[in-house]
């Protein structure tokens, strides 16, 4: 879906998405939102609240990975990204 989105969140061991197709958005907290597109590898450092997404006026399919730590911990969500977040404009890949 056009504009969808995860909330805020983060990973205790960490985050690796693959874009697959479309155009899509991701941002670490405290850095721009980033432009990402087929092909491109992200590698979220643990324990980084993050968001991703498709761009506002496109899909995008992506693969993400991550594990459990050795306490069990995962994934830890936090609040909804806003739309103007969304529509920040993000520099495009060169």
């Amino acid at each position: 879906m056009p504009g969808g989105r995860t909330n805020w969140h983060k990973h205790a061991v960490g985050q690796i998405l693959y874009v697959l197709s479309g155009v899509g958005r991701y941002q670490l907290e405290g850095e721009p939102v980033q432009e990402i597109k087929p092909g491109d590898t992200v590698v979220i450092p643990p324990n980084s609240r993050h968001w991703h997404g498709s761009a506002p006026d496109t899909m995008m399919v992506h693969l993400a990975m991550s594990e459990t730590d050795d306490k069990g911990q995962a994934t830890s969500w936090f609040e909804p990204v806003s739309e103007r977040r969304l529509r920040q404009g993000a520099p495009p890949k060169a």
